[in-house]
């Protein structure tokens, strides 16, 4: 049968109980002894009711804490199973970031290569410019010197 007693009734009870049991020590009538016997009754009554009270108070924080362990252990698998995943995820992110630096590596290899190409054509082309040029500062040079050629009808004198 479950009890329902709150914690003012227990103290109340347990207050008229020592109160009769001490009126039994102060006087020797026979209905004392009556008294005395329910007095034991009921200090047996009241510490059933507590120990039961305790006892389920007990089972209730044992429940509690193994739910808090099952819970607390779903909790770290589900941690693990977490932390496995962004490591994974991570491996990945690092290999594709690895693999974009070698694919852009190789790219601009290939396009210093390709300047390094004109820079020499544009080199190699300035040079023939520079001698052309010359080529043909030489020319006018030449072209402007007075030629002397005897005309084919006069003697020289």
């Amino acid at each position: 049968m479950p009890l329902s007693i709150n914690h003012e009734e227990l103290t109340a009870l347990s207050k008229d109980v020592f109160s009769a049991l001490d009126n039994v020590a102060n006087t020797t009538s026979p209905g004392i002894a009556r008294l005395a016997l329910t007095s034991i009754s009921m200090l047996r009554f009241i510490e059933t009711a507590c120990l039961d009270a305790t006892a389920k108070e007990l089972d209730s924080m044992e429940e509690v804490r193994r739910i808090q362990r099952c819970e607390l252990q779903a909790t770290k698998a589900i941690e693990e199973r977490m932390n496995a995943t962004i490591d994974a995820e991570l491996k990945v992110l690092v290999m594709g970031i690895a693999k974009s630096v070698c694919k852009f590596k190789r790219s601009m290899g290939g396009l210093v290569k390709k300047l390094e190409e004109r820079e020499k054509k544009g080199e190699e082309l300035d040079e023939r410019m520079k001698s052309a040029r010359e080529s043909q500062e030489n020319l006018r040079a030449l072209l402007q010197e007075s030629v002397g050629l005897e005309s084919v009808g006069t003697n020289p004198t």
